[in-house]
């Protein structure tokens, strides 16, 4: 199970198909050398996915673990198969920069050469390959009102490749890759020489101080998805234009969906569930979330728009 930009165990198609073939599921992510040293990746970005994945082995029983390696795919399954007979590759499509366009084309091809299935779900309503965008909406609605593909963690059939000292030897969190070659010249932001995006140690330490930050996770998701409806997001279609008051008003959604916290598809269906339960309120805050709703949908909507034919 190699997990990208899907973070989270639920809503996870690939997950889900996996355990309904009663297959055995070894997750894996990469910390890609190749997108680690693209310039549109940063530390934030890094910092936040390391909360996303302590927030997935929290939940994981005492058994489970995400496999986390400092190597480019391929090399990863490379050392899994000296244990393993890897029957099939299961991920989500990934829609991003061309580094990981060209790593996909890559870990296809090497698959293809070792005869071992690649199967990729879909990414949200995107669909590649598309000529024209005649029938978007109907493929946006048939994707978003389908069922989230929701499991039983404690039922799934997890590896557990902590038996083996070289695979558990390269395991490895974001404090322990050795980063180096940066430095804090302003308090906006870091600056990376232009030998390397890697980072040292000490802004790394640096910069996990910055309480400010959203923290990464699943479950920190959900939190701010339940503090938008609680009352936060009321105003939304009229602050979130608003700079002084579109910092309160907005979904804070942003990072959870870019790196797959949430789906689309449960947040899309959360906002339904809202809509019905706002109905019951006094007549003016019944107006207010319908109108706050209905925009935070047309938001939604552009989502998965603007790729649906690439």
């Amino acid at each position: 199970m190699w997990f990208k930009r899907d973070l989270r165990l639920r809503d996870h198609e690939p997950l889900y198909r996996a355990v309904e073939k009663n297959e055995n599921i070894l997750p894996l992510f990469c910390w890609e050398p190749s997108l680690m040293a693209d310039p549109h990746m940063d530390m934030r970005h890094w910092q936040f996915i390391q909360q996303s994945i302590d927030d997935i082995n929290a939940q994981l029983p005492s058994d489970a673990r995400l496999l986390t390696l400092h190597c480019e795919v391929i090399d990863a399954l490379e050392l899994i198969a000296q244990h393993y007979a890897i029957s099939a590759v299961r991920s989500y499509q990934e829609i991003g920069l061309s580094v990981t366009h060209n790593r996909d084309i890559s870990v296809s091809n090497y698959l293809k050469k070792k005869k071992i299935n690649h199967i990729e779900s879909q990414y949200g309503a995107v669909m590649r390959g598309l000529p024209h965008r005649e029938q978007w909406q109907q493929n946006w609605d048939r994707h978003f009102t389908t069922k989230t593909y929701d499991i039983d963690i404690n039922s799934v059939n997890w590896v557990d490749w902590t038996q083996h000292n070289n695979i558990n030897t390269a395991c490895k969190n974001l404090d322990e890759l050795g980063l180096f070659d940066c430095h804090i010249t302003s308090q906006t932001g870091t600056h990376f020489s232009e030998k390397s995006n890697y980072y040292r140690q000490d802004v790394l330490d640096k910069l996990k101080k910055l309480n400010k930050m959203q923290p990464g996770g699943e479950r920190r998701a959900w939190q701010v998805l339940k503090d938008f409806f609680d009352a936060r997001g009321q105003y939304y279609h009229q602050h979130i234009s608003k700079p002084e008051y579109a910092r309160r008003a907005c979904s804070r959604l942003s990072p959870y969906l870019a790196w797959g916290n949430l789906s689309i598809k449960q947040v899309y269906q959360s906002v339904q569930h809202q809509k019905q339960a706002k109905k019951l309120l006094p007549n003016y805050d019944r107006k207010q979330w319908s109108r706050a709703l209905s925009a935070l949908t047309s938001r939604l909507h552009w989502h998965c728009h603007r790729c649906c034919s690439t």
